[in-house]
């Protein structure tokens, strides 16, 4: 698959963020670097699939967490999400860890409730490398000879496990762009410069004490231009199907707001619905379905009709 412009750069920036980071390069000129990227970007613009691209080119373990599935430490069900990032950062050399749906934790957290709270608190932990080493341990079966120590656990953290965030932030982009109205949606792919981590932190999204935790500069993913755009409808072969069937396919119609890069399957199974349709021998219509009803029907008790 065609990589666009954005995700280009975001990729080029997140691959050297992150070799610094397993390098053991973490502070310059007795400055600790920033090597936590964010990234910000519509719906179904690629966000997930870049950041697993990115683990498999630094041969990391890739674990997404959302909010919306985060457990958090003392749940009665189910390993907390922070024990199952230790389990994973324990069993492999490299792990990126992928903090999705970043946008909706809640800032304030006395007033957001109790499982918010303990959600921003969870993460507040993880992104400061503030974990619960001896609570982890204690609940943790190991075999005795491979049980590690707590020192060596937090050394663990601290070297092989790295952190990406991304999110939409669309009421910050909608706020700062008022002809725009539903989310990153509007007539050009430009990237929105207002939407910052001070915009961000302005609009009361997140928590700055949780936003800070991350590189400043954010990485923002765009739909594809309309270059782009023609560029992916030629790769994927859907161009050539289309001059196929006859059918007329511009690129300007591609609707990415209608679900960001899955915008191309539909355009796909428009295409194969068509062409299966032209190969049927006999197109069902009205007229073929009521000729294939029979021309009477049997009353109860009628013999039925003998072969001969």
């Amino acid at each position: 698959m065609m990589t666009t412009i954005s995700q280009a750069a975001a990729i080029e920036r997140m691959l050297l963020m992150g070799e610094l980071f397993f390098s053991g390069t973490q502070v310059s000129a007795l400055v600790k670097l920033k090597l936590n990227p964010l990234l910000c970007g519509p719906t179904g613009v690629g966000k997930t699939h870049l950041v697993q691209d990115v683990a498999s080119r630094l041969k990391a373990k890739y674990f997404r967490v959302t909010r919306s599935d985060w457990l958090v430490v003392g749940c009665r069900q189910g390993r907390p999400s922070v024990y199952q990032i230790m389990d994973t950062v324990l069993s492999h050399d490299r792990t990126l860890v992928h903090l999705d749906e970043f946008d909706k934790i809640q800032i304030d957290f006395k007033t957001a409730g109790e499982w918010s709270a303990s959600v921003a608190q969870d993460y507040m932990s993880v992104l400061e490398g503030k974990f619960q080493i001896d609570e982890y341990l204690a609940t943790t079966q190991f075999e005795e000879a491979k049980k590690p120590s707590a020192y060596l656990v937090q050394e663990k953290l601290r070297r092989s496990l790295w952190l990406v965030g991304s999110g939409t932030w669309q009421q910050v982009y909608v706020a700062n762009r008022p002809g725009s109205t539903i989310g990153f949606t509007g007539p050009a792919p430009a990237l929105p410069a207002a939407v910052d981590q001070d915009s961000i932190a302005r609009a009361q999204l997140i928590s700055p004490e949780l936003l800070y935790r991350f590189n400043s500069d954010l990485i923002f993913l765009t739909y594809p231009s309309l270059t782009e755009t023609a560029a992916l409808l030629r790769l994927t072969g859907l161009t050539a199907l289309a001059r196929e069937l006859g059918l007329p396919l511009d690129p300007a119609e591609v609707r990415w707001e209608h679900g960001g890069m899955r915008a191309l399957e539909t355009v796909a199974t428009r295409l194969a619905l068509e062409k299966l349709r032209r190969e049927k021998p006999t197109p069902v219509t009205l007229s073929t379905l009521a000729s294939a009803r029979p021309r009477s029907i049997p009353t109860a008790g009628a013999e039925a009709p003998r072969l001969a």
